[in-house]
């Protein structure tokens, strides 16, 4: 994005911030201004043109660091009821909150995928909704990332999913692949994302 783009969505307090301050070109997923910005986004693809699907990629927090704005703090105790005296520490790893700001923070970005699953149906329900996701489900996606895919399997908020299984050890490939097709339990369709950077020189895995 243009420099005045971020310079502006920074001024406007709707860019990410770490645990320890510092700022990020990432957009707060619990800002309303931004989930508006994405959903219509979004929508306008299925509205305009005519496409077959559409395919939810970077959909997830950057890291477990993120995020811990000003914004984040006000909606969390706004929404949950929670009161946080110690900012961020109370809902980091050892604070008397972390499970309720993990909760709140996978919501923020579930809230999108049920919104943009409703508006595609309401609008084109033949449009397919996927996802890129994070391969290690109860660690990385689940706890670091905030990206809950298996409640989007539960709710039906997606038809199909790619899971980003990108490693060059075939061992770990071939435990991947069933673990996520137990998640999905025949439901949707799984298609795991295999990753030619990670190829060796000779092509094969």
């Amino acid at each position: 994005a243009p420099q005045s783009f971020i310079d502006a969505m920074r001024a406007a307090g709707r860019t990410q911030v770490s645990a320890s301050g510092q700022p990020s070109d990432y957009l707060c997923p619990s800002h309303p201004d931004n989930f508006a910005l994405e959903l219509d986004s979004l929508l306008e693809v299925v509205r305009n043109y005519d496409v077959d699907g559409i395919h939810l990629d970077y959909i997830r927090y950057p890291d477990s660091d993120y995020c811990y704005c000003g914004g984040c703090s006000n909606r969390f105790m706004a929404e949950t009821g929670w009161a946080v005296t110690n900012w961020p520490a109370d809902v980091r790893t050892a604070g008397p909150l972390k499970d309720a700001f993990q909760s709140w923070r996978r919501d923020q970005i579930t809230k999108l995928v049920q919104a943009l699953h409703a508006g595609v149906q309401a609008i084109k329900p033949t449009v397919r909704v996927s996802a890129a996701v994070f391969s290690d489900y109860s660690t990385d996606a689940y706890v670091r990332k905030g990206q809950d895919w298996v409640r989007w399997i539960d709710l039906g908020l997606v038809d199909f999913l790619c899971p980003m299984d990108y490693t060059s050890d075939h061992g770990y490939f071939c435990d991947l692949v069933p673990e996520q097709m137990g998640y999905a339990a025949g439901r949707i369709p799984i298609y795991p994302g295999i990753g030619s950077h990670k190829l060796r020189p000779d092509g094969v895995i």
